[in-house]
């Protein structure tokens, strides 16, 4: 087609389908483009009247049928050196642009598809990186927990070993490896540590114990280290490891060296006993002793015709027997600390019947004690307080009866004191005797014992008898 330099055809060779060549004649170019590429077209047209050079563009032409694609080239047509109008070839390229438009659309559903797949690997490589780090300071984590559990091990004097549900040695620490070799893993403990072809008894052992029902056992036992020298240990054996089900799968013992400790527990228990025999000696030639001197007051008071001799002599004999009797309980029993008072007061009891007894009156005994154990200091001062009371009430309580009962109570308080009390039903304490101004040495010995060595009280109830009450904080023992 020919144009001129408005874009007005003058010429067309063919219509412009479907229009015929009458409805495109004489009309513009902008008739038929779209109105984005007008100015477009418009300088296009400018520059080859201005510049006489001809001009290339690509647009786009409305259709009843859509939009068309043109490529155009715009040649000038010179007449006496000046341009007149402009011969425009179009060939129409809409197959070409629609290719270059869907490859186009692939191409950026492709970039749009990469990018997507690229944000996804940065993400994934961005998550990767992000595990691989935290991996990192999991494993650097580990190291230094295995580091640091390593270096605790390490420190403790011990000697540690692991053992599987069959007893075969699955880890031991150096110093394990250094008492038993370092060839044990694998082999069973009961041989390595014990020497022996099958496991320990009293079955089953603590390992096994702990195997079973899953809690902590100790025991004290003894090895044979690889040299063949004997120690002894305090063993504490606990699970180290559970499966999936909680069971225990290993089993951790740990071994202190008690060889010293023990052989000095041995040593002082085997010098305790020589110390109690030789207290037992003692307190049984003590005895021996007493009596022997009891015998001889015996003897002083059969050779003499003076009866207040022979009443003191016979006074001053059963004191003594009341000694006698605390040793012969120290010298039979294998307790050196304490002394069992219910029994003494049996054996005294007794004992007085026998020297002051009488079968015309006759004199019942009532006891009513608790169990109550005194250490000798305080054992010997009570013993011969309650020696003088009841001898007095034998020797005085019942001159005009002719019978009669003297009971003994012995119990121990809620605040650790001990009291004691002897109650006759005789005569009663003649008036006028006052038992604090009392010129007899066997109440002022009463007094001195009870209040003086053992910081007691002593109460004396006159009625219906006569009633000795004793009091005293107990030592603990």
């Amino acid at each position: 087609m020919i144009i001129d330099d408005k874009g007005k055809i003058q010429y067309i060779n063919r219509a412009l389908a479907p229009h015929t060549v009458d409805q495109v004649t004489g009309k513009t170019l902008y008739d038929f483009s779209v109105p984005e590429n007008h100015e477009m077209i418009k300088q296009a047209v400018a520059r080859v009247f201005e510049t006489r050079e001809q001009e290339s563009y690509t647009s786009s032409v409305k259709h009843p049928a859509g939009v068309h694609w043109f490529e155009t080239t715009m040649i000038p047509i010179i007449e006496e050196e000046k341009v007149r109008s402009v011969l425009s070839f179009n060939k129409i390229i809409t197959e070409k642009k629609q290719a270059e438009e869907a490859l186009r659309k692939a191409h950026d559903e492709l970039d749009i598809r990469v990018k997507e797949r690229t944000a996804e690997l940065l993400s994934s490589n961005e998550k990767l990186k992000n595990e691989i780090d935290e991996r990192k300071k999991s494993e650097e984590a580990l190291r230094e927990s295995e580091s640091k559990l390593s270096a605790m091990l390490a420190s403790i004097g011990d000697h540690m070993s692991m053992m599987d549900k069959d007893l075969n040695i699955i880890w031991t620490n150096e110093i394990a490896e250094n008492i038993f070799g370092n060839d044990i893993i694998g082999k069973k403990c009961y041989e390595v540590y014990h020497n022996r072809t099958e496991p320990c008894e009293p079955y089953p052992c603590i390992t096994l114990r702990a195997f079973q029902n899953g809690t902590m056992h100790k025991h004290d036992t003894q090895v044979i280290d690889k040299d063949g020298t004997t120690i002894f240990y305090h063993c504490t054996a606990n699970v180290a490891l559970r499966d999936d089900e909680g069971k225990p799968t290993a089993v951790l013992e740990i071994s202190k060296d008690i060889t010293e400790k023990f052989l000095a527990e041995r040593a002082m228990k085997t010098h305790l006993k020589v110390k109690e025999m030789l207290l037992s000696e003692i307190h049984h030639r003590v005895k021996n002793n007493l009596e022997i001197i009891a015998s001889l007051l015996d003897l002083s008071s059969m050779n003499t015709g003076d009866r207040e001799i022979q009443k003191t002599l016979s006074d001053i004999r059963s004191r003594i027997f009341s000694m006698a009797l605390i040793h012969t309980q120290l010298s039979e029993n294998n307790r050196f600390d304490k002394i069992d008072m219910t029994i003494y007061v049996q054996n005294i009891l007794n004992y007085i019947f026998d020297i002051y007894g009488d079968n015309e009156k006759p004199i019942n005994f009532v006891i009513e004690a608790s169990e109550i154990h005194l250490s000798l200091n305080q054992a010997i001062p009570s013993a011969l307080a309650l020696n003088e009371i009841i001898t007095n009430s034998f020797k005085h309580a019942f001159r005009k009866s002719k019978q009669g009962t003297i009971n003994v109570c012995m119990k121990n308080t809620s605040d650790d004191t001990v009291f004691m009390s002897v109650k006759d039903d005789g005569i009663g304490i003649p008036k006028g005797i006052d038992f604090n101004n009392t010129k007899g040495i066997g109440l002022n010995l009463v007094k001195h014992l009870i209040e003086n060595q053992l910081k007691g009280e002593v109460r004396v109830n006159p009625n219906d008898g006569t009633e000795f009450s004793l009091e005293f904080k107990r030592l603990k023992l």
